[in-house]
């Protein structure tokens, strides 16, 4: 089992089988991006300190917008320009 991670920003990671691909890496939530510390995903909603969430990629550094709700986050991840396909 999967079990989510905090790092020292005390932010916790945790893993949606919902998330599309990073639009910019083309990374996902089945990547690992830290085999040696167990399993990290490469893409993760993250809940911030303050109950405040979004999806960050560890890859390429990119994060989307902020909101209250994490099925908030993964929608605004999720939403894409017309016509942008996934990478991977």
């Amino acid at each position: 089992m999967n079990e989510p991670k905090t790092n020292e920003q005390g932010v916790t990671a945790v893993r949606s089988s919902d998330l599309l691909a990073c639009p910019f890496c083309g990374l996902t939530d089945k990547d690992c991006v830290s085999p040696d510390m167990g399993y990290v995903p490469a893409v993760s909603l993250n809940q911030w300190p303050h109950s405040t969430f979004c999806v960050q990629c560890e890859g390429c550094g990119t994060s989307g917008p902020l909101d209250k709700t994490g099925e908030g986050a993964v929608k605004q991840w999720n939403t894409r320009a017309a016509g942008q396909a996934n990478i991977h």
